[in-house]
């Protein structure tokens, strides 16, 4: 059993070197099983295909983005029991966990391009997948986000909620210091307050805009 949980590990973490590294639909199940030094079988016992592997590699990086952003917002929730929902602690709770898995991450650099890969070459068979990992965080947020500024439709929300995400990747996916060479100096956790500050100023915008 640890011989087989070692080499999953290994076609994981070559998996992911040659994906950010060359992409996904240049990066083969051969190239993959040669920098992982094993053979071609092995993708088949484990994962059953390029696709699925792909799959398992995201399932790994973002559930633990996803149960901390859960858990914080059920302690949000509960501590503000029946009352108003605090936007700034809501919009930090979906953002930090994000940039705490690019800090904490051994080769954050390679991670920030394989997310840039998947948004640059998307596979089909991943749509379904990628919502379904993100679905109850995304069901929740948008809930807390609603109860948080009231004023704002569903449908104005939901724009919203998907500017934020865009930011969210940007910001991960995107070297902050070529666009200010300033944010060099900036650390971790100054730069996830920009991004809180940035993102609930403009969920508090006013629901009718352009007036």
């Amino acid at each position: 059993m640890p011989q087989q949980v070692d080499t999953k590990d290994r076609l994981l973490e070559a998996a992911e070197r040659l994906f950010a590294a060359e992409g996904l639909s240049r990066t083969s199940l051969r190239a993959i099983t040669c920098e992982a030094g094993v053979n071609v079988a092995a993708v088949h016992y484990h994962f059953g295909s390029k696709n699925d592997l792909l799959i398992e590699l995201l399932r790994r990086r973002i559930a633990p983005v996803n149960e901390e952003r859960i858990a914080r917002l059920r302690a949000i929730e509960a501590a503000a029991g029946d009352g108003p929902l605090p936007l700034d602690a809501l919009v930090r709770a979906f953002v930090e966990p994000a940039f705490r898995l690019r800090s904490t991450i051994s080769g954050q650099e390679q991670l920030s391009r394989l997310f840039g890969r998947l948004y640059a070459e998307p596979e089909e068979i991943l749509e379904s997948t990628v919502h379904e990992i993100f679905e109850e965080s995304s069901r929740r947020f948008r809930a807390a986000f609603l109860r948080a500024v009231p004023a704002l439709t569903p449908t104005i929300l939901d724009l919203r909620y998907h500017f934020l995400v865009g930011l969210v990747v940007h910001t991960l996916v995107g070297r902050v210091e070529t666009i200010h060479p300033a944010a060099i100096e900036l650390l971790e956790s100054e730069l996830v307050d920009h991004v809180v500050a940035f993102a609930s100023a403009g969920m508090r915008a006013p629901a009718e805009v352009g007036q």
